[in-house]
């Protein structure tokens, strides 16, 4: 409608006018995207240089050890939506009506425990037509809100222990993630349209036979376990999200055998059979292993096809620990 093409119009507008220019024309971050991730190497390089000076007791991370920072319970949008809803004129006439809608608040409850004994601070605020606001301070585990009520121990570390574990952490391997990162964050700019990049000639398509394919299919595999990320013994991938018709973002990938972990796992795990390598099958339980824990309908998929390929090839195929 009208509206939304003004809108669409104006967004874009803004969005030119935070684009560097070069002779009148704006310039594609696209065509520099190597410049872009050289540059982060060289600022990670040096921070693992000096990774000692910062980690040490008194060092430079414990200067910040007293620093405020805003702690985002849920999306700013979220509260938004819901003090529109809670406006509407059915609402204004009626307190009942509007402490209904505003209590929407408890459904994430459910899910998040954690979340209950915010709630009233969160209603508060958004009863005063407020997003709200709380804060914590980088060496605290505590969080207090707009009012100054403290909520102890909220978080199970403090900000400051998180950044030190990071940092312990940092490596080759993360590097490689975070290279990854940004190019999916560049490749999400390529899809959704702007400043065309300069674009390569595609390259001659070889014949290889089922041997070269294996080999091609193994060094995805080998891509797929250095980009894996775990945390409790759980795995995750990142990849691109579509958000409408020309849009897309980076995010974690979800549980669906299409484009989620759980087709990476089938294919890890068909992959750890066709060669006989454990380091396959093993990232094939793991990723199946926090399908079955977080989602359980979706080990589903996995088991279908580990039993479509114990039938075919009377191989051991993968299998998945049952849930608790």
């Amino acid at each position: 409608n009208v509206t939304e093409s003004w809108f669409a119009a104006c967004l874009n507008r803004l969005l030119q006018q935070n684009l560097p220019i070069v002779d009148g024309n704006p310039v594609s971050i696209l065509n520099h995207r190597n410049a872009v991730i050289e540059g982060f190497e060289l600022g990670y390089h040096f921070l693992l240089r000096k990774r000692d000076l910062l980690l040490a007791p008194g060092g430079t991370l414990d200067l910040f050890g007293d620093c405020a920072g805003r702690h985002v319970v849920w999306a700013t949008q979220s509260y938004m939506h819901l003090i529109v809803e809670s406006c509407h004129p059915s609402c204004m006439d009626d307190a009942m009506e509007r402490e209904f809608v505003i209590n929407d608040l408890w459904a994430r409850v459910d899910r998040h425990p954690y979340l209950k004994q915010l709630v009233d601070s969160e209603k508060a605020a958004v009863w005063n037509l407020d997003v709200p606001c709380f804060q914590t301070r980088v060496g605290s585990r505590d969080l207090w809100d707009e009012n100054s009520q403290r909520f102890e121990n909220y978080f199970g570390a403090t900000s400051l222990d998180r950044v030190r574990d990071r940092i312990k952490n940092m490596g080759e391997r993360d590097l490689e993630i975070q290279r990854y990162a940004m190019r999916m964050s560049l490749a999400s700019i390529d899809l959704r349209g702007g400043p065309p990049a300069v674009q390569s000639p595609p390259k001659a398509v070889e014949t290889i036979d089922r041997t070269g394919l294996v080999e091609a299919a193994k060094a995805i595999g080998e891509r797929l376990i250095a980009l894996m990320l775990l945390s409790d013994d759980e795995a995750w991938w990142l990849g691109l999200r579509a958000l409408g018709a020309d849009r897309y973002t980076t995010t974690i990938l979800g549980s669906d055998l299409y484009s989620g972990s759980s087709g990476i796992a089938l294919f890890l795990g068909w992959l750890g059979h066709l060669t006989g390598e454990q380091r396959f099958s093993d990232a094939a339980r793991t990723a199946m292993f926090e399908q079955h824990t977080r989602h359980p309908g979706a080990g589903g998929h996995l088991q279908v096809g580990a039993a479509a390929h114990r039938r075919q090839e009377g191989g051991g195929g993968v299998t998945a620990p049952a849930a608790a």
